[in-house]
């Protein structure tokens, strides 16, 4: 492990120069030396308190780690193929579009690189598989450490986030792209789409993108996918004043990424944690390739939907 000074990062509006911690992204002998080869570094961390009573149990505090890459920068990587299993290749393989493929290559690829690294490489990243519930959310096959995870990908970045202790969605999607006026009514509340009205076109689509990453992130967080109806979930932004919500509602973070001149926008769902834990770390990572650079920008937090 070494240090990597001057990583650009972005915490509210002021660009800051912050000490990152750097780690290679797996360990194949051959890839020692290969200037593709992925790290780690540590971009940014948050703590979220919970205000419980100081005569509560303490214990050790739950930690979220969200990875986020290019696609590129994994699916260039020598030897990365290696890190697959067979039903990760025949999953891969069923796509058509060449992009997609890409995608969804270097999103089961950092999932295995993020899992290892969750468990302190405990378990190498080819020896993970995974089963699915009833409504296709993935999680553990029998034998490995319970990790609640959650994935996302587009054409040109993949980000997952992982955790021990709480369970965790994560939604990615491109903010300059052309939505419908359909699109946004099976999406968003009644509420929502009053208050989407009201504003200029641009900021429109940027409060539509979160909204939609929101809800995305929100049902994958409790495991239902898109069985639940989008527009019964309502942002607490665009909730009623003197409507209240649940104490047990999931906390999200908003993140923004860059690549190129593309901005994508993140949300974070997390799950409120056990009554004696006070405390969830939340901490981003990026991945590079050697020489290469990228942008992490952070937003405030929002309430839950």
């Amino acid at each position: 492990m070494r240090v990597a000074k001057s990583i650009e990062v972005f915490e509210g509006l002021l660009a800051v120069e912050k000490t990152a911690k750097v780690t290679t992204g797996y360990s194949i002998a051959n890839d020692r030396r290969s200037p593709t080869r992925p790290r780690f570094i540590e971009a940014w961390r948050k703590s979220i308190r919970y205000g419980r009573e100081r005569e509560v149990e303490d214990t050790e505090g739950a930690c979220v780690s969200v990875w986020i890459a290019r696609t590129k920068t994994l699916s260039k990587a020598r030897h990365i193929n290696a890190l697959l299993s067979s039903d990760d290749r025949e999953a891969v393989d069923r796509l058509r579009a060449p992009a997609a493929r890409e995608s969804a290559l270097a999103a089961k690829v950092l999932l295995r690189l993020g899992l290892s690294q969750t468990v302190k490489r405990r378990v190498t990243p080819t020896e993970w598989r995974f089963d699915r519930t009833l409504f296709g959310k993935p999680l553990m096959g029998a034998g490995l450490p319970d990790i609640k995870f959650s994935v996302s990908h587009t054409d040109a970045v993949v980000a997952i986030a992982a955790s021990a202790a709480v369970n965790v969605g994560l939604d990615i999607e491109l903010i300059d792209q052309a939505v419908a006026e359909e699109t946004i009514a099976e999406i968003c509340h009644a509420d929502e789409q009053r208050a989407l009205r009201q504003m200029h076109p641009h900021q429109r689509l940027r409060e539509f993108i979160r909204l939609w990453t929101e809800k995305e992130a929100y049902t994958k967080l409790v495991g239902r996918g898109h069985s639940i109806d989008f527009r019964l979930l309502r942002s607490t932004r665009h909730r009623p004043p003197n409507a209240t919500g649940s104490s047990n509602a999931p906390h999200f973070e908003s993140f923004f990424v860059t690549v190129g001149f593309s901005l994508y926008h993140a949300a974070l769902a997390v799950e409120t944690p056990i009554a004696n834990c006070r405390s969830v770390d939340i901490e981003l990572i990026d991945v590079v390739s050697t020489g290469a650079t990228s942008t992490l920008a952070c937003a405030a937090n929002d309430p839950a939907p």
